[in-house]
């Protein structure tokens, strides 16, 4: 996950995790900008790597970062639907967005 045209101190959304019992809980995250030059202490980077493109696409001396984000969910219940934070509903040029490529659990089934 990464966020872009986040504010220094990452953008927030909430993400709302759903179990089959029909309970839910919503949970807040904050993710960082993908060229962020620090991150919050505790932030996990996934990957740092290849050039953030600047204003008219030149290769910016910044990296991009992608981060590992996790939320806490409840290990006794079956998860149902994840719910991702909405993103505005106009999306123009340099608008604050998330970005998700990936969402995982470490759960096992048999």
């Amino acid at each position: 996950m990464t966020a872009t045209y986040a504010p220094a101190s990452g953008l927030t959304g909430t993400v709302t995790v759903a179990y089959a019992d029909g309970t839910s809980s919503a949970l807040p995250i904050t993710v960082p900008d993908w060229g962020a030059t620090t991150v919050p202490k505790g932030t996990v980077i996934a990957a740092d790597g290849g050039k953030v493109n600047g204003s008219g696409r030149a290769q910016s001396t910044r990296t991009a970062k992608l981060y590992t984000i996790g939320v806490d969910v409840d290990p006794s219940r079956q998860l149902a639907p994840i719910t991702l934070p909405s993103g505005p509903q106009y999306m123009g040029s340099k608008t604050p967005a998330l970005h998700v490529f990936a969402i995982a659990t470490d759960r096992h089934t048999a």
